[in-house]
């Protein structure tokens, strides 16, 4: 079953107010201004976001943070965001709509990590979720994804 919009965003929401709980926890500030703008820049990329219409086909940069939208018509390469503030938290959703397959390159390079350690399949016509994050550990983009439909 699919969400609905307005479930979606409350599940983002209710995420969001999670991550920060977290992150309060684990961060110990210099001062309380530095924590209340780390919290603020939590909030600002986590909370009340935009969803980005990505192009149906070819070389698509990501930006980081963000919610997107793409209606696959082509093959596509998405390109990821570079990490240099490994403190906040770095995702990157996408809303894949395939009619018919296509040939999508996720960005990952050679060394590749995935939610799971398992590859997604995308051989299906139909909608991903794709979700990106970024892991201090790893000090790399991991992507997991979940077939939310079959195509219209």
């Amino acid at each position: 079953m699919t969400q609905s919009f307005t479930e979606t965003i409350e599940n983002n929401f209710e995420a969001a107010k999670s991550e920060i709980e977290t992150i309060k926890s684990t961060y110990t500030p210099l001062s309380t201004i530095q924590g209340i703008n780390q919290l603020i820049s939590t909030l600002n990329s986590t909370v009340n976001k935009t969803i980005t219409v990505l192009a149906s086909s070819g070389t698509i940069a990501l930006s980081d943070n963000s919610e997107n939208y793409c209606a696959a018509t082509g093959s596509i390469v998405f390109s990821l965001p570079a990490v240099s503030d490994t403190i906040i938290k770095h995702r990157i959703e996408i809303e894949l709509y395939m009619a018919s397959v296509q040939s999508i390159n996720v960005g990952l390079g050679d060394t590749p990590n995935y939610f799971n350690e398992a590859e997604p399949n995308l051989s299906k016509a139909g909608v991903y979720n794709l979700f990106y994050e970024y892991s201090r550990a790893k000090s790399a983009w991991i992507l997991g994804a979940i077939p939310i439909g079959e195509a219209e």
